[in-house]
């Protein structure tokens, strides 16, 4: 029985304090006039409504939450920017000059010419100059057309095979394998084209028995009083020692043989960089107050005005003939090596008699 009564009055709902109630309607009230009422009075400060700690802490965590789950994806969804492409540069005449007397190829110009793919208007000047910086007609051909076909220079005719070698007879008693004592092997003829030569510059003229020769030129010995680097001059003269050329012809349209091949021996030029005959200037000397000179630019390039032209033919690898396209007049002639201009030191002397 006193279990029942217990179990009655607990399940009684206990009726709320009535002073408790108003208070709590008054602080709502409170909360909500504080929150919509904007200051009246100069001076008045705004003062935010009251809310809890848990309810502020509630709103701060949802906050990091969203900003948590939001900013990684929009940074990944953001698409990576490509390496910006390379920049082709233009090619200009002094670059293309600057390429050449600097030793590169002429395969690695020429793609270079055509990776730019920007025709360049040449003018008489500009192959002028071209020339005697020995940039090369396959280089001057893409620089006005980049699409242009190189023109291989045409191979000149081989020797004919040599004569196969007859054994000869061995004296008896003696083996097949020991050399004959007083018998060595015939040596090329120094005078042929077709026998190697050693690196140099050969006249080939006929000599006073009407015998064709091959003589190697001598170096000159030029003097550069004037090219020094960084003088402003409007011309320089170049002197050269000795009264004339030793080595001359009375042919006025000799022709010459240009040697670079590989034959162990000896060679006249000094810049192992030069390969072929367009690398040097036929310039013609002048008789001056100080002996034989020469009229050069400042930068010890001969004037195109001056400048014999030739033709150049590539016999074989390594050897090449030159052919002159007007006679020469009486007097002495240099090839100027590195026509590009500077201090060269392969200069090679000729003189020509017409009497």
């Amino acid at each position: 029985m006193q279990s029942k009564e217990l179990l009655l009055s607990c399940a009684v709902r206990i009726p709320p304090n009535p002073a408790k109630l108003a208070t709590q309607k008054q602080d709502q009230s409170r909360e909500r006039t504080s929150y919509n009422t904007k200051p009246t009075n100069k001076g008045e400060r705004f003062v935010l409504p009251r809310t809890s700690s848990r309810r502020f802490t509630v709103r701060a965590v949802l906050l990091a939450m969203t900003f948590a789950g939001t900013v990684p994806f929009s940074v990944a969804q953001q698409p990576k920017k490509s390496p910006a492409p390379a920049k082709t540069l233009g090619m200009t005449v002094d670059g293309v000059i600057k390429l050449v007397q600097n030793g590169v190829a002429e395969e690695l110009i020429i793609e270079r010419l055509r990776q730019a793919s920007k025709p360049m208007e040449l003018s008489d000047d500009d192959l002028i100059r071209l020339r005697q910086n020995n940039v090369s007609d396959n280089i001057q051909r893409v620089m006005m057309n980049p699409s242009a076909k190189l023109v291989v220079p045409p191979e000149g005719p081989l020797p004919p095979p040599l004569p196969p070698v007859q054994p000869e007879a061995q004296p008896s008693g003696v083996p097949a394998s020991a050399p004959v004592e007083g018998k060595e092997a015939p040596a090329a003829d120094p005078d042929d084209p077709s026998s190697p030569h050693d690196p140099g510059i050969y006249l080939y003229a006929k000599d006073g028995s009407g015998k064709d020769r091959m003589t190697i030129l001598d170096r000159a010995v030029p003097q550069y009083p004037d090219c020094v680097p960084g003088r402003v001059l409007n011309h320089v003269e170049v002197n050269f020692s000795g009264a004339q050329a030793t080595i001359r012809t009375k042919d006025t349209r000799p022709v010459f043989y240009f040697s670079f091949e590989n034959t162990g021996g000896s060679s006249q030029f000094a810049n192992t960089s030069l390969t072929t005959p367009n690398q040097f200037g036929l310039i013609p000397l002048s008789t001056g107050k100080k002996g034989r000179q020469v009229r050069l630019t400042a930068n010890c390039v001969a004037p195109p005005k001056i400048v014999v032209s030739f033709k150049v033919e590539r016999s074989r690898p390594g050897f090449y003939k030159l052919t002159l396209i007007a006679p020469l007049a009486a007097g002495d002639y240099v090839f100027f090596g590195n026509a590009g201009g500077g201090w060269s030191q392969d200069v090679f002397e000729f003189g020509v008699d017409t009497q």
